[in-house]
């Protein structure tokens, strides 16, 4: 994406240099057809003229299509981002090491009442954008609050409706959004990043700490268990040994 973005660049540039040189030989044709007296030398002057218009039509196209790419942008989904409520607002952050920690200046923000929409212009060599169609419930748009730090951002949104709790963020995404306001709400690493302390584990980390857990959890359990029952095999040998005597 970043090599395309540079080459159109690159184009643009030699477009527009050649189209200048283009022009250039245009008027000097036709300066010459004008002085031109031999009927053969103006038809050689007119041939060539128009071979000049032809090429300088052909650039100007190209020009305005690369012009056209450069004024409507592509970009890339970006869905890495976490939230978290109280009673009256919504926050809601991502990390920017992703998208090459840009500046202030590279952001666009445009929050309505039932949805909201960020784009990272030229992050990585690329624009990315963060989409929130159809929020659980309204908010209010000009309470907005954004914080842009070098390694994440965080938006506020205050609620229209207080002590509403948002079940998910975004009606498109229900089940990802629950997991993630789970995180949020229950994993105290997640609490610690929300309150600014550090970056959270990735789920995966989170789910293998939990497994290593429940592993050692189930080795306790089956020694003790073993222990149990070596002991009640040993109780009858015992036994018989006192009957003995």
């Amino acid at each position: 994406e970043f090599v395309s973005n540079f080459l159109d660049i690159v184009i643009l540039k030699m477009s527009t240099k050649k189209i200048e040189n283009l022009k250039l030989d245009l008027a000097e044709a036709q300066k010459l057809l004008d002085k031109a007296q031999d009927e053969e030398i103006k038809s050689i002057l007119t041939m060539e003229k128009e071979a000049v218009e032809r090429i300088l039509q052909v650039e100007e196209n190209k020009l305005n299509k690369t012009e056209t790419k450069e004024q409507n942008p592509v970009y890339s989904k970006f869905e890495a981002y976490a939230f978290s409520q109280s009673k009256s607002s919504i926050k809601i952050y991502f990390w920017t090491d992703k998208l090459g920690q840009p500046e202030k200046d590279q952001y666009q923000f445009d929050f309505q009442k039932t949805h909201g929409e960020i784009k990272i212009n030229g992050g990585q060599g690329k624009n990315f954008k963060i989409t929130f169609d159809n929020f659980f419930s309204e908010i209010l748009p000009d309470s907005t609050k954004i914080e842009i730090k070098p390694e994440k951002v965080k938006i506020t949104l205050e609620k229209e409706k207080k002590d509403l709790w948002w079940d998910y963020l975004t009606s498109e995404k229900k089940e990802e959004k629950s997991i993630t306001y789970e995180l949020s709400k229950n994993n105290k690493e997640m609490q610690d990043f929300l309150e600014g302390k550090e970056r959270p584990s990735s789920i995966w980390e989170t789910v293998a700490m939990a497994t290593a857990l429940i592993l050692v959890i189930s080795g306790f359990i089956l020694t003790f268990m073993f222990a149990t029952k070596g002991l009640s095999s040993d109780e009858p040998a015992s036994s018989s040994t006192n009957s003995d005597l």
